[in-house]
């Protein structure tokens, strides 16, 4: 009988090295009503058409702008990322991130392309738009890649907190996850128009802890006279990015500020056990259930630090108040 461990050592080796991916989605809102609009024959071809063109040239889109961002400061590497997956009418790419100034140039360069690609759809009178996500994931801890047969495949509990906050984005709002808002607010020169629409539970994300819902204004205009009649306001983003590091702090694991190698970045408490033990899971060690390895160490999403989160909410309920309280003085 063959062991899961062997189908498990198909992983590559460069697939265990400590890394960052950017998660960005780009997802067509409306597409359904669009889609069931059978009026006549051309009118259903017409969504046939929209859909193909779509996934081309916002791809080309995309890639145009990583060109011009590239010319500012370089990239580690040559060429424009590929999909990871199409679902559905939704796009999404997962960048390898080598340096942590890819950060900001990658999501500012998607952003650009949505919003461009949205308004040439929008200024061609079809009932549809475009909305957009971003957030990031560590490998391999607390997350895993996968080789399937269709090819490379990214699972874990920080990949699927970018699909719970997706159903909060929208044509305006482009929802960033709590660590790439602690990231992208961490110097001077990240995004300015940044929202906070307080916290929501995510169904199985962090114990259920609420998280904080996070926005890049995708409309300039629109966000600029929501707050002139009071609906929204601007956050500080040295504020900001003080709440989300305090979030972070609090977190149950995987959760943690992103780190990257190619900065010379150091690596986390305890995260060097983690890997190990990660390592010896892909490799099939060990063999023995009374393996070597401190089994009492800690390990990618343990209970016990799910636990003692549930046991402190009420005080990190506080803090969190505390904090959300000083950014809406502002």
């Amino acid at each position: 009988m063959t062991s899961p461990h062997n189908n498990l050592s198909k992983i590559s080796e460069e697939s265990l090295q400590p890394h960052v991916r950017l998660f960005l989605s780009v997802d067509v809102v409306g597409s359904t009503a669009y889609k069931q609009r059978w009026i006549s024959a051309e009118v259903n071809e017409s969504w046939i058409v929209f859909f193909r063109s779509f996934f081309d040239e916002f791809h080309v889109s995309f890639c145009s702008e990583i060109a011009e961002v590239s010319k500012i400061r370089v990239l580690s590497k040559t060429g424009c990322p590929v999909p990871w997956k199409l679902l559905g009418d939704e796009i999404l790419y997962a960048i390898k991130i080598d340096k942590g100034h890819e950060v900001f140039l990658y999501t500012e360069a998607f952003r650009k392309a949505v919003m461009n690609h949205r308004d040439k759809i929008e200024q061609s009178g079809k009932p549809v738009s475009l909305k957009a996500t971003a957030w990031l994931a560590g490998f391999p801890v607390g997350n895993s890649v996968m080789s399937t047969p269709m090819g490379e495949d990214f699972i874990g509990p920080l990949v699927d907190i970018g699909f719970r906050l997706s159903k909060f984005s929208s044509r305006e709002r482009m929802v960033l996850s709590v660590d790439l808002a602690w990231y992208l607010t961490k110097g001077d020169s990240g995004p300015r128009s940044l929202f906070l629409d307080g916290l929501q539970s995510l169904k199985g994300v962090l114990g259920d802890k609420p998280y904080p819902i996070i926005w890049w204004s995708m409309d300039e205009a629109l966000s600029s006279g929501m707050k002139n009649v009071g609906l929204v306001n601007y956050v500080d983003t040295s504020k900001l990015h003080e709440y989300c590091d305090l979030f972070i702090a609090r977190a149950p694991k995987p959760l943690i500020r992103p780190f990257f190698l190619g900065d010379n970045d150091s690596l986390p408490d305890h995260y060097q056990t983690d890997l190990d033990r990660v390592r010896q899971l892909w490799n099939g060690v060990p063999n023995d259930p009374q393996g070597s390895y401190d089994k009492n160490a800690s390990v990618l999403t343990p209970m016990e630090d799910i636990a003692l989160a549930e046991s402190n909410r009420s005080f990190v309920a506080l803090i969190d108040k505390a904090v959300i309280e000083k950014t809406s003085d502002l």
